[in-house]
């Protein structure tokens, strides 16, 4: 190699970088695996966000369905009779949706809402002198019951009254 051909190189590589024009593959893949880690990521916690939600909604139409529930109770001799269809057509639950075919309440999970009397006494309750309050459809991850459960038996605990008519 002549000493003219050595001093070229440089030069030559320096050519070649000015005229590459867009990235490497190698610089795609990269950026590519960084933008799916990113997502996958936010992805979880939009998911927590949207069930926190649910469960904060569900905890609040239950509160309005308790307190409607034991207004109920306080202005009648007796909750004979009283069903989910009943719950409906009082308006016990109003503002959540209504499964129209069943005549039920829909709940923020997509399950349904079961109110009834207690038709039998329970415990220093007498037979329809209260209601008993379902929920179906809760997603089965532990912290979630725990909250909701958690979020009904305060609810019920600040509900639980006696039929002054009983």
């Amino acid at each position: 190699m002549n000493q003219e051909a050595v001093n070229t190189l440089p030069f030559e590589a320096e050519n070649q970088a000015v005229n590459q024009k867009g990235y490497s593959i190698i610089e795609l893949s990269i950026a590519l695996a960084i933008i799916s880690i990113i997502l996958v990521g936010s992805l979880a916690g939009v998911q927590r966000v949207l069930r926190s939600n649910n469960l904060n909604n569900e905890l609040k139409s239950a509160q309005l369905g308790l307190a409607n529930l034991t207004t109920f109770l306080a202005t009648t001799n007796s909750t004979s009779g009283l069903t989910s269809s009943g719950a409906v057509t009082l308006k016990i639950f109003d503002g959540l949706q209504i499964d129209t075919g069943n005549s039920l309440y829909k709940n923020n999970f997509g399950g349904f809402i079961y109110t009834e009397s207690n038709k039998d006494a329970i415990g220093a309750n007498l037979a329809n002198s209260g209601f008993i309050y379902a929920t179906t459809n809760i997603p089965e991850t532990k912290r979630t019951c725990v909250h909701l459960h958690d979020g009904h038996t305060r609810q019920a605990n600040s509900h639980v009254r006696q039929n002054p008519h009983g």
